[in-house]
């Protein structure tokens, strides 16, 4: 592990140099056990890819104590394999009005629109860590036959629940924003709702399913939402 300083309350702790389900799992792992800790002055958390930052009160430990405390977790928490909490399914409409760029995404791969929907949804994903907007989750774990770049021109305007693909990665919008991911299709969910706790329907480790749904389904689910008679389904 290697620390610095970020500001004068925080301590940034990079742990490696790319991307993996090993490194995101240890990370968290690390992250549960401050959590667990109770030391005084710890504030917030935030997880990413290859490293995560711990922010602290500098007028209750220092930042020599936050990295002590932080190495000794660390001795332990980096000969654990596996950080798992539960996963959640996510209906998904490929393609048409909710997936505009999937065809373009089949083209590149040398695949059918309906392999792609199907390679993307077969898959198990695991939440690396939130960002970009409120509640964005980039998901590792998506097949590289469907691995696609980002576009030249991003778009203005992607609507929000739309899933993308940016090169090895899959993620979803959870609010209306522009965006240079290729678009294959959206889920109904609401990823993202200040007025509610959690206010993220995702969390970093959490894993993620897609349920491949048509349009009536989708627009069913939808209705579903609004009256509040959905009930997510995990695994």
């Amino acid at each position: 592990m290697r620390f610095s300083p970020a500001g004068d309350s925080a301590v940034f702790v990079a742990t490696g140099d790319k991307i993996s389900n090993e490194l995101s799992n240890m990370n968290r792992s690390i992250i549960d056990a401050l959590r667990k800790s109770e030391f005084r002055g710890l504030r917030e958390y935030i997880s990413s890819y290859t490293g995560f930052m711990v922010c602290y009160d500098p007028m209750a430990t220092s930042y020599d104590e936050v990295v002590g405390l932080i190495k000794s977790i660390g001795k332990v928490r980096q000969a654990e394999e596996e950080y798992t909490p539960g996963g959640i399914i996510l209906p998904v409409a490929y393609g048409g009005e909710y997936g505009p760029d999937l065809n373009a995404v089949a083209e590149i791969n040398g695949l059918t629109p309906g392999e792609v929907a199907n390679i993307h949804s077969e898959g198990e994903y695991i939440v690396h860590m939130l960002g970009f907007t409120p509640g964005f989750p980039y998901l590792g774990g998506m097949d590289t036959r469907i691995s696609t770049p980002r576009k030249l021109k991003p778009s203005l305007r992607i609507e929000a629940g739309s899933v993308g693909i940016a090169e090895d990665q899959t993620g979803i919008y959870p609010v209306e924003s522009p965006g240079g991911w290729q678009i294959i299709g959206r889920t109904p969910l609401i990823l993202f709702d200040p007025e509610r706790k959690p206010e993220f329907l995702m969390k970093p480790g959490m894993r993620i399913r897609f349920k491949a749904v048509d349009n009536y389904e989708f627009w069913l689910i939808c209705e579903m939402i609004t009256h509040g008679e959905y009930q997510l389904s995990t695994f």
